[in-house]
């Protein structure tokens, strides 16, 4: 009776060492990937996707209104981890719903843009995991509640006129983000870059979910996510019609 019964109790011990197992590969190959997304970044040219690095001044009038074209992009960035294992990339959520304008006008030797405010519709964004994006609706951004966020720099912007050379431009955007219905002022590093037809303007923050009154959207004890994200955004802007 003793040797049966030891017999009997082994495939439970097995059990239970292996459906844990089994949940930590399952939870892996669900919400990990082994790559992410490239950061957000002005592309070589702007407005040419070709491999040339040299700087192409913005052609026409400058004083104007710009709106996002349909190249412009808002998402997120996090890092997952899947138990106590750290994941081998990042959770990468982007959207091209981006409404918005700025006005632009030059003033002396400066470039200036006022009356700024950019929107991300976020119920349209998508990761490489359809799991996750539905997971967005209901937990960390909630976007069934929160369906849009919002960044309106504070004040004008001032530029100097080189930033209309090809050039890289780097400023420091104080305004105000809101996420999560939620609104903060907050201040956005941001590259600029004006050549061809277009602008573009690249950009992120990283922040607690706690500051916009959010929780980070874990699974249980099966996946984790770091309570640092970062908002990307990169908008290429373009003269109004």
């Amino acid at each position: 009776m003793g040797r049966l019964a030891v017999s009997r109790r082994r495939p439970v011990l097995v059990a239970a060492v292996l459906v844990p197992i089994a949940l930590l590969a399952a939870a892996y190959f669900l919400f990990f990937t082994p790559s992410s997304p490239d950061r957000l970044g002005v592309s070589s040219t702007a407005g040419d996707s070709g491999a040339s690095s040299s700087p192409v001044p913005l052609s026409g009038e400058v004083d104007g209104t710009c709106k996002p074209s349909p190249e412009s992009v808002v998402g997120y960035r996090v890092r997952e981890r899947l138990a106590r294992l750290q994941a081998s990339s990042d959770a990468v959520g982007r959207t091209s719903a981006v409404t918005g304008s700025v006005a632009v006008k030059r003033q002396g030797e400066k470039i200036v843009a006022s009356d700024a405010s950019f929107t991300a519709d976020l119920t349209q964004l998508k990761s490489d995991e359809s799991r996750r994006d539905n997971r967005m609706r209901t937990m960390g951004l909630e976007t069934d509640r929160f369906p849009s966020a919002t960044f309106a720099p504070a004040a004008p912007i001032e530029l100097p006129s080189t930033a209309l050379s090809g050039s890289v431009t780097r400023i420091q955007a104080p305004g105000d983000l809101t996420i999560h219905g939620v609104t903060k002022p907050v201040t956005m590093p941001m590259e600029l870059k004006a050549s061809g037809s277009q602008v573009e303007v690249v950009g992120s923050l990283t922040f607690p979910f706690s500051d916009f009154g959010m929780s980070a959207p874990n699974v249980a004890s099966i996946v984790t996510v770091e309570s640092n994200p970062t908002l990307e955004l990169k908008l290429v802007l373009v003269r109004a019609a």
